[in-house]
């Protein structure tokens, strides 16, 4: 796991005795090298898993919306659902979904 980390020539010492060679690495040069590659890698992941979670919410959202779009148009052309219990459950809906967009912008408006 060892064998692409590239270390600084001031931070070794290379014992030399008879065929054998014997590298003496300072253990922080290596720790930073180990700590940025780990924080590259993370990266990486965190923006792979951005992406996809950018497309899932993009299409939660499209559903979400043909479904309330679907549910309006309903509604509106047939007369017989619209009674009192309908309206009450519709108004609901609506505004929960209104109120859920809302909060949702507050937070990203916060944070």
């Amino acid at each position: 796991p060892y064998f692409d980390i590239f270390v600084e020539s001031a931070s070794y010492c290379l014992a030399v005795d008879h065929n054998q060679f014997d590298a003496i690495i300072c253990l922080e040069a290596v720790k930073e090298t180990i700590d940025e590659k780990m924080d590259m890698i993370d990266e990486l992941i965190n923006d792979m898993l951005d992406e996809e979670l950018k497309i899932l919410y993009l299409s939660c959202r499209i559903v979400s919306m043909l479904c309330l779009l679907t549910t309006f148009v309903v509604y509106s052309i047939l007369p017989e659902l619209r009674n009192i219990h309908t309206l009450v459950g519709y108004f609901c809906l609506l505004s929960s979904f209104f109120w859920l967009s809302a909060m949702s912008f507050d937070v990203w408006w916060t944070f």
